[in-house]
């Protein structure tokens, strides 16, 4: 038997051609919200202005706010706009001058207000850039402020426009000296359950304010005018704040109300600070994950609450009405 053989290609096999892979671009990483601010030097008052700078800013003495106030037996509360400041990622420092005279010839208190710098709206930076005094009660409030790279930072006084002239420029250079390029502020930017700020006409409708102060209250303020701070902060979104008053007779018991609700929307990180004196009592506020007093005099109080993700302050006024306030306000974020 012969075997026959056939071949199967005449040519030679090609090598394949290899197949070109083409990588998928990575997604580029969303970056995590940050709910807890980080403030500033860690809240440390002495990066911004030193003892001895203080101590030639004052040459007859000085007091941390906290000390003036004990110093004059007077109550000492939280300070909520510290709260809002810090949510930027600023800070806010005050002290008095242990030397001042009654007659209003000297500043009695300096502070500093350092944000970053994305953080002040354009307009804020141009009013300031020049030294400016306004009305605050019987006292003017004036200020000051420096933008310095990634930071800008306020000085303000209290007392006469003579007086705060050359404190006002001396103490803003000096904080700029300090700080120099050690600013560390993160400010929040998850504002996920935040308060909106309202209009405070609109606010007081809302919760029904007469109920509590009486139906003939005013929006407003008894005394002084709304400062610089608190419009920098309601339009930063972090806070606002309303005052009313009701000296008519009008609430029930023919009391007077000299009251004041403020909001620091997304400040329940700082919850701690504001909560834990000495001198704090618990108390319930519906809605509220925990709320607070502080004593006043009498049966008044000022009364902090807090839904986990901002906090309310109600100032001067009974826990039981304040309270149902409190409560009122934080149903309107639910």
């Amino acid at each position: 038997m012969t075997l026959a053989l056939t071949a199967c290609s005449s040519g030679a096999v090609g090598e394949p051609t290899p197949t070109e892979i083409v990588s998928a671009p990575s997604p580029t990483p969303t970056p995590t919200p940050t709910r807890e601010p980080q403030v500033p030097f860690d809240g440390d008052c002495t990066s911004v202005l030193s003892a001895a700078q203080l101590d030639s800013l004052f040459p007859g003495g000085w007091r941390t706010e906290a000390e003036s106030r004990d110093a004059q037996g007077l109550p000492s509360y939280p300070d909520i706009r510290a709260t809002s400041v810090g949510t930027l990622g600023g800070i806010e420092c005050e002290w008095h001058n242990a030397a001042a005279s009654s007659d209003g010839s000297e500043a009695y208190s300096l502070a500093i207000v350092v944000l970053p710098q994305d953080q002040v709206p354009t307009a804020f930076v141009e009013d300031f850039a020049i030294a400016r005094c306004d009305p605050s009660y019987d006292a003017q409030g004036c200020r000051v402020a420096r933008s310095a790279g990634e930071y800008w930072v306020m000085s303000r006084t209290y007392g006469s426009q003579e007086a705060s002239s050359s404190l006002l420029e001396a103490a803003a250079d000096a904080a700029v000296s300090t700080i120099g390029d050690s600013f560390d502020g993160v400010p929040a930017d998850d504002r996920d359950g935040w308060f909106t700020p309202l209009e405070c006409e609109d606010l007081a409708e809302e919760i029904s304010i007469g109920d509590v102060i009486g139906a003939g209250y005013v929006n407003g303020y008894w005394e002084g005018s709304t400062q610089p701070e608190e419009i920098l902060l309601s339009e930063g979104g972090v806070g606002f704040t309303c005052p009313w008053y009701s000296v008519d007779g009008s609430a029930p018991g023919g009391r007077s109300y000299i009251i004041q609700a403020t909001v620091a929307s997304g400040g329940a990180w700082d919850w701690d600070r504001i909560a834990t004196r000495e001198t704090a009592t618990p108390v319930p506020v519906e809605g509220a994950v925990a709320a607070v007093t502080y004593p006043v005099n009498g049966d008044s109080v000022w009364l902090y609450a807090t839904d986990g993700i901002n906090v309310v302050e109600l100032t001067n006024g009974d826990v039981g009405g304040l309270g149902e306030l409190a409560g009122r306000m934080l149903a309107l974020n639910g």
